[in-house]
């Protein structure tokens, strides 16, 4: 799926095989289609618990286990994706947390820095009601 970025036009697929090859993210779903938007990209990734863990987590009651996984998951994600462009503007946020296999969910909306933050914040809540 393609996405209008700026002047440019951005191939989904290919955006985030560069995220994944980039980060410890690993793609699940290209959500892109979904935003109904030409000018926005949304991605499902999964990060695995183990790759931001410390060794004091386990220890924690479920609860706090979860918020502090997915705390730590958001700042990975921040911290890995300032490789995107320097236009872009986007929004992270960790969902869920799967005991089996041990990763986290996270969405990532983007778009271009002309597309203001509270578009941002309701496409990516769109995305959140639809998963």
């Amino acid at each position: 799926m393609y996405f209008v970025f700026g002047n440019e036009v951005l191939d989904s697929a290919e955006l985030a095989k560069n995220i994944e090859e980039g980060t410890k993210l690993r793609l699940v779903c290209d959500l892109t289609k979904s935003t109904k938007r030409e000018d926005t990209g949304a991605f499902l990734f999964r990060l695995s618990a183990n790759e931001i863990c410390c060794e004091d987590i386990n220890e924690m009651a479920y609860e706090d286990k979860v918020d502090a996984l997915m705390k730590k998951a958001d700042e990975y994600s921040n911290e890995a994706l300032k490789m995107l462009p320097e236009q872009a503007r986007y929004k992270i946020f960790s969902f869920r947390y799967d005991e089996v296999e041990n990763d986290i969910e996270i969405i990532l909306v983007m778009a271009h820095l002309e597309l203001g933050e509270k578009k941002l914040f309701d496409v990516l809540n769109r995305m959140l009601k639809q998963i």
